[in-house]
């Protein structure tokens, strides 16, 4: 009978040590499986950031008619102050605005904003800081000033009706 406790202690002594090896080398290969995962992750987020790299910058504007600012082209208009710039300049064009065609007056609207912008540095000056600070191009930021330019003056034109 001690014989065989003997034997029983040993055997068990060796199960388990078979099992703590066999229990390593799982662990080990877990470890290993872990760390190429983290590898592939982090090559998923440089790809992706490549990606988002190379699209296009958003834009202020949507594409429908009548053009309307994006939420990007509101964070800009707010940032910028393009709304009461549109307010102190929409007086010099309401005249000329009178009788015509909505399209027309954003027409007018292109037109001053592209001759202000080559000639009145803070303009020139506030969009160039603008577009860099946003990521995008000075057209982008052109664009908010003619659409809150366009839309102050129709705001005055309905309201002298």
């Amino acid at each position: 009978m001690n014989e065989f406790w003997h034997i029983s202690i040993i055997s068990i002594i060796v199960a388990l040590g078979v099992l703590i090896w066999r229990g390593a080398r799982w662990t080990g290969k877990i470890d290993t499986s872990i760390e190429g995962l983290r590898s592939d992750i982090n090559q998923i987020k440089n790809d992706i950031k490549k990606i988002f790299e190379r699209l296009p910058s958003p834009k202020t504007a949507n594409s429908g008619s009548p053009l309307q600012l994006t939420s990007f082209g509101k964070k800009i208009s707010k940032e910028v102050g393009a709304c009461l710039w549109a307010a102190d300049h929409a007086n010099e064009l309401i005249d000329e605005a009178r009788g015509k065609e909505e399209y027309e007056i954003f027409a007018l609207c292109v037109n001053y904003v592209e001759n202000k912008f080559g000639n009145d540095k803070e303009l020139t000056h506030t969009v160039n800081v603008a577009a860099y600070g946003n990521g995008t191009e000075t057209e982008q930021v052109l664009m908010v000033y003619r659409i809150e330019l366009r839309d102050c003056i129709l705001a005055r034109l309905r309201e002298s009706s």
